[in-house]
């Protein structure tokens, strides 16, 4: 029998944190990996080195709208999916290429005034 579509998203729901990186200090990151069934976690503004979420192991995919750093990123190697949005600020992407486990990279900009997308020039 298969599951219900509303409950398996309501399930994904509940596995996933938001957070504001605006006001986010490295504690609140160890919170979050203190939470064994979070597999899921999307920050906003991002300006910590988030390795303190190596320590959760669930962690399968993370969202990163306009980060102003990767620190910490390259030791999230169980990540499956990674989402960057608007990430003007990066200079590098170098910490991706340690994320052995990734089957899934989005990289995007918003788009402007005019519906084009932006293009930000990064080492790689």
């Amino acid at each position: 029998m298969a599951e219900d579509p509303g409950t398996l998203q309501r399930t994904n729901e509940t596995n996933t944190i938001s957070l504001d990186g605006r006001r986010l200090v490295t504690a609140d990151l160890y919170a979050v990996a203190a939470r064994p069934d979070v597999t899921r976690v999307k920050i906003f503004g991002l300006k910590e080195a988030v390795a303190p979420l190596t320590m959760l192991a669930s962690l399968r995919e993370l969202d990163l709208t306009d980060p102003s750093t990767l620190d910490g990123l390259d030791e999230l190697t169980q990540l499956e999916s990674l989402t960057l949005y608007a990430f003007p600020r990066i200079a590098s992407l170098e910490p991706i290429g340690a994320l052995t486990n990734l089957t899934r990279l989005l990289l995007s900009t918003p788009p402007g005034y005019d519906a084009s997308r932006k293009c930000y020039e990064v080492e790689s």
